[in-house]
């Protein structure tokens, strides 16, 4: 989201960013690899969905996104494929 659409939530950049170290430091090894996760702290909740596993390659895309009093603040793609 944009520095205007953030000041209209009372938010700045920095709290996004926080709260995303927050999440992801508080769900560990749930996040940004092949299963979903959510996580829920007052007005925010943070999500990562698995969009799709190719198993031939491996390969897995996903979605990982923050709300705000459920605005949409954030979201990043994420493609995994592991080396083996």
């Amino acid at each position: 989201m944009d520095k205007e659409g953030l000041q209209k939530l009372g938010l700045i950049k920095d709290e996004v960013t926080d709260k995303l170290f927050f999440f992801v430091g508080k769900l560990g090894d749930k996040t940004r690899l092949d299963e979903d996760a959510e996580l829920i702290d007052g007005d925010w909740k943070y999500a990562h969905k698995v969009l799709r596993t190719v198993k031939e390659i491996p390969v897995d895309v996903s979605e990982e996104t923050i709300t705000y009093r459920d605005v949409l603040v954030f979201v990043h793609f994420h493609i995994n494929s592991p080396v083996k």
